[in-house]
């Protein structure tokens, strides 16, 4: 299974839940720590105002443009774990300049966890500059 960023932690999150249908990892970026990090990025009158709007417009990467996001992904977060705990082999790209998860949370996931490793390049968090190096590593964890 394989995922980037918040669709890394959805991955882990899967894998943990259901180790039988997952063999390995492959996590671009995991957003480790997810609930705990929504909560602690916005003042408790930001969240409220949040809250009461149905939406804030956040970055999407993938659109590269502001997009709004329903309050409804806060409090479903709470109901999840920070880091999942999978026990399948896993493979985490990371950068070491990423703005949006701190290469840090992977490196403390990894820390706890001997069936994962982490390779860190010099990029940011979308990791679009090393896809030769990731395909790569890819090719030698899956073999």
């Amino acid at each position: 299974m394989m995922g980037s960023s918040l669709g890394g932690y959805l991955a882990a999150l899967y894998a943990a839940r259901n180790p039988a249908a997952v063999e390995k990892l492959i996590l671009m970026a995991p957003a480790f720590e997810f609930p705990r990090r929504w909560k602690a990025r916005y003042s408790e009158a930001d969240i409220e105002n949040w809250r009461k709007q149905g939406s804030v417009q956040i970055f999407h990467y993938g659109y590269k443009e502001p997009r709004p996001l329903s309050y409804d992904l806060v409090e479903d977060s709470q109901r999840y774990e920070n880091d999942p705990d999978f026990h399948q082999s896993a493979l985490i790209f990371h950068g070491d300049h990423d703005d949006v998860v701190p290469v840090e949370l992977s490196e403390s996931f990894v820390a706890r966890h001997p069936n994962v490793r982490l390779k860190r390049f010099s990029s940011g968090h979308e990791l679009t500059d090393v896809l030769e190096e990731m395909w790569q590593e890819t090719k030698a964890f899956l073999r």
